[in-house]
């Protein structure tokens, strides 16, 4: 029976360990620096970074539609697996939750999906048909109508 650690992609660690460093450097900013002490700056920051993977998906669509991993990769997928770490599949994944976030802003939603997780559940529903109908939106509507009515009905009670 596999295990969680046979799951875990070693890349994560290995190509991660870079960032340890300016980590650190954070942490004792935001301890130390009296603007990292005000709520309202650290509850906007939190904020954006709740979509930062629709960053990421804009970034690695531009590097894989420009092909800007040409003069040092062979592929977008070595690029992704050598450069990054992570798994081709992935990084696609990112580029598609991306495009779908960005196509609900669009649409006018100020509720969204905070991660690449929320996003895939849509990826069915964001294609087009062959009448132009695309039932992403009212999926997308229906879950913050069960998901936020519920939440307040529960906090109502």
């Amino acid at each position: 029976m596999p295990t969680s650690i046979d799951n875990f992609y070693v890349g994560d660690v290995a190509f991660n360990f870079h960032f340890a460093g300016p980590l650190l450097d954070f942490e004792e900013e935001i301890q130390n620096q009296s603007p990292f002490h005000d709520l309202d700056y650290l509850t906007g920051e939190i904020k954006r970074g709740f979509l930062d993977y629709v960053r990421q998906g804009i970034m690695l669509d531009a590097i894989r539609r420009l092909r800007l991993y040409k003069d040092q990769f062979k592929t977008f997928k070595n690029y992704c697996e050598q450069a990054l770490g992570r798994q081709y599949f992935y990084c696609t994944q990112i580029i598609k939750a991306a495009g779908i976030c960005l196509r609900l802003i669009k649409a006018g939603f100020k509720i969204l999906p905070s991660c690449v997780a929320q996003v895939v559940p849509l990826f069915k529903h964001a294609v087009t048909d062959q009448y132009g109908d695309c039932p992403l939106q009212e999926k997308w509507q229906e879950v913050v109508d069960v998901v936020f009515v519920g939440c307040v009905a529960i906090k109502n009670t």
